[in-house]
């Protein structure tokens, strides 16, 4: 953070000749690097060194996230320690589970708006029948035919 720092005056001298495509160079960056930070390792070694430790870190990551996805799944889903494992594993390194997670979480509040203004729980088989009936648009716009344009989509 300090080299980022103490190069703010340097780039504020070089704003007015700027332009989108802007960048520093390897050789200005190994200059101003030597310079600031007294680092005189090779560029090729920093990120040699850099990419080991960013693959350490995500193998870290990837590993805690899982643990914990775990524990969440058994601790507040309720599920028993093989399902929670698998929900783990499906949550976070499944790209598509956001996706149905959100689906699924705009369906729930279209269904609670619906029931909210057609008598509880009684209506869902209306619910059901009514939105499988419009096959399969995004959910913005079933809600939108559904209900109006009345809430939010979550």
């Amino acid at each position: 953070m300090k080299a980022m720092r103490d190069l703010d005056p340097y780039f504020e001298t070089l704003r007015p000749t700027q332009t989108e495509n802007f960048a520093v160079g390897a050789d200005l960056f190994k200059s101003m690097l030597y310079q600031i930070e007294r680092v005189d390792t090779p560029l090729d070694e920093l990120e040699r060194i850099g990419r080991a430790d960013l693959e350490r870190n995500v193998a870290t990551l990837e590993v805690e996230c899982a643990s914990y996805a775990e524990k969440f799944f058994h601790d507040e889903a309720y599920q028993d320690p093989p399902t929670s494992k698998q929900q783990a594993a499906r949550g976070t390194f499944d790209p598509e589970y956001l996706d149905y997670t959100l689906g699924k979480l705009m369906i729930r509040k279209l269904r609670a708006d619906w029931e909210a203004t057609r008598g509880g729980k009684g209506s869902w088989k209306d619910f059901h029948d009514k939105f499988l009936a419009y096959g399969g648009p995004p959910i913005p716009m079933i809600r939108k035919a559904m209900v109006g344009d009345a809430g939010s989509l979550f």
